[in-house]
């Protein structure tokens, strides 16, 4: 490929074409600078304002990616995971091929242990660096396109 023909580009501006993710939070300003940069870099975004509508997205679409804030009403991002890790289970997808859940979260004191236990992939701190949720975005969406 060519460094100046028109794929090589796009590749570079929109590293995420292809990749559909689930973005879970329930402020609306979160949203919107998220979304703005998902859909900036490629992706196709649908958006849940709580776990329960996380959930049942979830199980009735295919994301590459789920970007997923924890302290949300109705239901919190922990059990939204956690939800989202059965179902996958039941559906007898292995462990590594699940869709990543990316924590969306402001709250630095929770321990790697509480992610790990309800099945968060990784996280990534309010407010983020673009170039850093960029890269961790781009790496979870390759790997999970890669997979299936």
């Amino acid at each position: 490929m060519k460094l100046n023909s028109p794929t090589y580009s796009s590749n570079l501006e929109k590293p995420l074409y292809g990749s559909s993710a689930l973005l879970v939070d329930d402020n609306p300003i979160n949203v919107k600078i998220a979304e703005n940069f998902l859909l900036k870099w490629g992706a196709e975004v649908e958006v849940a304002m709580n776990g329960l509508q996380a959930v049942e997205l979830f199980k009735a679409n295919h994301y590459h990616l789920i970007i997923m804030d924890l302290h949300m009403p109705v239901m919190s991002g922990f059990e939204a995971s956690t939800l989202i890790r059965e179902y996958e289970a039941c559906k007898g997808i292995e462990s590594g091929f699940e869709v990543p859940i990316i924590a969306f979260t402001a709250d630095v004191f929770i321990p790697d242990s509480t992610y790990d236990q309800h099945g968060i992939s990784d996280k990534i701190y309010k407010p983020f660096e673009p170039d850093v949720f960029k890269q961790m975005m781009t790496s979870y969406s390759l790997t999970n396109r890669s997979a299936v």
